[in-house]
């Protein structure tokens, strides 16, 4: 284990078997960074502070929530412009100082809207109505107010573009208010006082199915309207957030209620956010939301997760590229942070070995084709918790079935192998696993 402790272990999941990444993809003018205000502006001197480091590290788009989305400070609902509908947080205008000052350094500014996820406008009297619903809004009764806040914004400022998030629901027991119900069972033909979603979600029957396509379609159809006026009218770019719940097929997990396969005529592009679900799920994510969507795909980073970029996104070859933000202010350390991970990863062509492969790879056979392909770094797996796949003196227990049939350390072997044919060696353990 002594040159294991020499080797760069990235603890993380599992990453794709065989691919190149490169974070600056589709962003070799620039990159682009997303602002929470709530974390990041705390007087209006700010702004310009952040737009002059962004200017300077080569940022060319600023993602900008102009609403809060989720906590508690403010609520959620809560504007950051000077807003004639909805209560504003500051005594400032974030939205109007962002853009007057982007723009001055050619930095585009997109405003990103949390729609139905919206403490205030739920308590106008538009709240969803389900379980686990506190906070959200029908998109059927509520949807008027929230199409107002952003007509009050690509209406009275000069954004680039527009960003939709959390434009969905709860769960996808959601909505079950009166108008929703009578709309649904209208449509189907379907009594709305005797309909019974929870029994027609455990029964998987047809009535569950036409349930989860009605909920995708009202959504469809909110979002075409939103996109005749933000699109055809006002020539602004749209895009829309989407949450890891959908990427391969709509009805495997039908909670958030978009079916990306409908909405592709309405958005410019498309946003991943991994909400803490495994990094190997980037990839997966990225490349199975391209076979439903043919528009630009992009995927949010957290500052704190870059350095195992050149890792995580391996295998991400759909996406266009990369947004990073952060929960805390954004300083001359944030964008060097950036900047080095950026470099470091550009040049990167890895294959993933898993452990289940330790006995039978012939790595004499491999490692020329490896080389032929100009790969230069190689992936193992450590294990998980309570299985490791090297030995540690005192965890004996805890030797996965390839430690214990093998003599030595599989692990050290294989690292040593590898580092004497010139390979970077990056080793994996999950945290995921049991």
């Amino acid at each position: 284990m002594n040159n294991i402790s020499k080797t760069l272990l990235v603890i993380f999941l599992l990453v794709s078997t065989f691919s190149n990444f490169s974070p600056t993809l589709g962003q070799s003018d620039g990159y682009a960074i997303e602002i929470l205000p709530s974390f990041s502006i705390a007087t209006q001197e700010d702004i310009p502070r952040i737009i002059e480091l962004a200017s300077k590290n080569n940022v060319n788009t600023i993602y900008l929530h102009v609403k809060r989305g989720t906590g508690t400070n403010p609520s959620p609902g809560v504007v950051f412009y000077n807003s004639k509908i909805a209560p504003t947080f500051y005594n400032f205008d974030v939205l109007s100082a962002t853009i007057e000052e982007a723009h001055k350094k050619s930095i585009k500014v997109y405003a990103i809207i949390p729609v139905f996820y919206d403490i205030i406008a739920a308590n106008k009297g538009y709240a969803s109505v389900g379980p686990q619903s506190e906070g959200w809004v029908c998109p059927r009764t509520g949807f008027s107010y929230e199409k107002s806040i952003i007509d009050e914004i690509i209406n009275g400022y000069k954004v680039d573009g527009i960003v939709l998030e959390y434009f969905g629901y709860a769960n996808n027991l959601n909505c079950q208010c009166p108008d929703c119900l009578n709309e649904f069972s209208k449509r189907y033909g379907v009594s709305a006082t005797r309909l019974n979603l929870e029994i027609e979600k455990q029964n998987d029957s047809e009535l569950w199915i036409k349930w989860n396509v009605f909920r995708s379609e009202e959504l469809t159809r909110y979002l075409n309207k939103l996109s005749q006026d933000i699109r055809t009218n006002r020539k602004i770019k749209l895009g829309i957030i989407i949450p890891p719940t959908t990427y391969r097929d709509y009805f495997e997990n039908t909670d958030f209620g978009i079916d990306v396969r409908k909405i592709g005529n309405y958005v410019d592009f498309i946003i991943f956010r991994r909400q803490g679900l495994p990094l190997e799920y980037v990839s997966d994510a990225t490349n199975g939301y391209s076979l439903q969507y043919d528009g630009d795909i992009y995927v949010t980073v957290e500052n704190k997760d870059i350095g195992l970029l050149n890792l995580v996104y391996s295998g991400a070859d759909y996406t266009k590229g990369i947004i990073y933000f952060q929960r805390e202010p954004w300083t001359a350390q944030s964008f060097s942070r950036i900047n080095k991970s950026r470099a470091e990863s550009t040049n990167i062509w890895a294959v993933r070995v898993d452990s289940r492969e330790y006995f039978n790879l012939d790595l004499d056979q491999l490692i020329p084709i490896w080389k032929k392909c100009n790969i230069n770094t190689v992936i193992i797996s450590a294990g998980r918790p309570y299985w490791i796949n090297f030995r540690w003196p005192g965890h004996d227990k805890e030797y996965s079935n390839i430690v214990q049939l093998s003599n030595g350390d599989p692990l050290e072997k294989t690292i040593d192998k590898l580092k004497q044919e010139g390979f970077k060696v990056v080793v994996s353990f999950s945290l995921n696993s049991p």
